[in-house]
């Protein structure tokens, strides 16, 4: 029995199992909006981590913010919408 089972996992590690393509889509989106959350945090010099947190310091400054900060807000909502922070259970 040992002997399968190492085997086994032994097989996986030589042939690891693929990602689904919308798995892998949903890993770049991650990395997309933590670079559009890295972007809008260094031309605000703030240190937001979410959307929600986004939309506190966007409320903040309504008055001063630049056309292109609130354009990062909206890309990352739209990021949010299709690619929610956790991965749906049982799709990859």
């Amino acid at each position: 029995m040992y002997h399968s089972d190492f085997s086994r996992a032994h097989e996986m590690w030589l042939s690891p199992i693929e990602n689904s393509p919308e798995y892998d889509e949903w890993l770049d989106a991650q990395d997309e909006k933590k670079s559009i959350i890295s972007r809008f945090n260094d031309e605000t010099d703030s240190d937001v981590q979410n959307i929600d947190e986004m939309d506190k310091e966007i409320a903040a400054r309504y008055y001063i913010i630049p056309t292109s900060i609130q354009e990062m807000r909206d890309q990352l909502a739209r990021l949010e919408d299709d690619f929610p922070m956790n991965y749906p259970e049982g799709e990859w």
